[in-house]
């Protein structure tokens, strides 16, 4: 059976979840290590370290580490903290 595709390529609903691999990748890149350090504690290159994170974002349908670490939930926003730009008065809103 085919995936059915949604916007932008990705999967829709029927993603598998990221592999142990890419797990420990996530998780070590979560701690503030370099990309290149990773890559040297896991003996491998650079270049898979970037690969496994790609896949693991693809995986969670996010496109960051912030977001991969909120859909596992290793992370959690409390609430009320941040609710999108409309929530800041409009003084406090970032020029471009």
């Amino acid at each position: 059976m085919a995936a059915t595709i949604a916007p932008a390529g990705r999967p829709s609903g029927r993603a598998r979840p990221p592999t142990r691999r890419q797990l420990e990748v996530l998780a070590l890149v979560a701690t503030g290590v370099t990309r290149q350090e990773a890559a040297d504690r896991l003996f491998i290159t650079e270049r898979t370290v970037q690969n496994h994170l790609a896949d693991a974002y693809r995986s969670l349908d996010v496109n960051s580490l912030v977001g991969a670490l909120l859909a596992l939930g290793w992370v959690q926003v409390p609430d009320g903290l941040f609710a999108g730009p409309r929530s800041l008065p409009a003084s406090r809103i970032p020029r471009a």
